[in-house]
């Protein structure tokens, strides 16, 4: 991993702590905005993206019809996690990563929004 991206996910993480930490002392919270199924922020492309034929050995986990995935790191309710982030096309895939390899502006999914 070079230094660049090394520097860049920590500077992610201590933003979020941050975040959070403010969001603490405000007293805002999912219960206060009646956001119960909020947004989901993706904030960078850990790794990938793979194919079905990359991991043939493996299994696809994925539905059938989706051609890649990307190992992504988003927060959702709060809640920070690395996830498997499916997509129908690889070109779709490679979209995001050009996204993050140029911002670092997060892409903001709203709930029910079927055109990421």
């Amino acid at each position: 991993m070079s230094i660049k991206v090394g520097i860049g996910m920590y500077l992610c993480t201590l933003g979020m702590t941050i975040a959070r930490f403010g969001l603490d002392l405000t007293g805002v919270t999912e219960e206060a905005t009646g956001d119960e199924d909020g947004p989901i922020s993706v904030y960078c492309v850990l790794d990938g993206p793979f194919t079905q034929g990359d991991i043939e050995d493996c299994g696809w986990g994925g539905p059938d019809d989706y051609e890649a995935y990307l190992l992504v790191k988003i927060e959702h309710m709060g809640v920070v996690s690395d996830v498997e982030w499916y997509f129908e096309t690889v070109e779709e895939a490679f979209v995001w990563v050009r996204h993050f390899k140029t911002s670092i502006d997060p892409i903001i999914i709203e709930s029910g929004d079927t055109n990421v």
